[in-house]
């Protein structure tokens, strides 16, 4: 993503998957995101009516998958649960870093990004560029 939004090489990555109201341009972070939702995936299959997907969600299989889950949650000595958790980490990462530190000042005017969710759609790719190094 920084090659072709012309970023340096240096620009923190936490940037692109923060919400856009907190500095960010909001792109999903699937590593931190997709692991909680497959373990919470598979324990509800235990709650099932259906005897079968209860076998199935207690096999020694299953459960290793979702102990892998839980360990791929695991992210820095901080376990991201849900969407909220990963928010707030990646929040946490960007504005901690000494280039990003101004960011935290977004929060307070979530309409100074309103752009980048709701009318990029409207920009070319180089006027979006533009206004991403800007």
């Amino acid at each position: 993503m920084r090659k072709w939004l012309c970023l340096p090489h240096d620009t923190h990555t936490a940037i692109f998957y923060v919400k856009a109201r907190d500095g960010g341009l909001e792109v999903p972070r699937l590593r931190y995101l997709i692991s909680p939702m497959k373990a919470r995936r598979m324990a509800k299959m235990e709650e099932s009516d259906d005897p079968v997907m209860q076998v199935v969600a207690t096999s020694p299989t299953s459960l290793g998958a979702r102990r892998k889950c839980a360990q791929l949650a695991n992210v820095a000595g901080r376990e991201l649960s849900n969407s909220a958790d990963v928010r707030e980490f990646l929040s946490s990462q960007l504005h901690a870093s000494v280039y990003c530190r101004q960011l935290r000042q977004h929060e307070q005017a979530p309409q100074v990004n309103r752009w980048i969710t709701d009318g990029s759609v409207l920009l070319s790719g180089w006027d979006y560029i533009q206004y991403v190094t800007g």
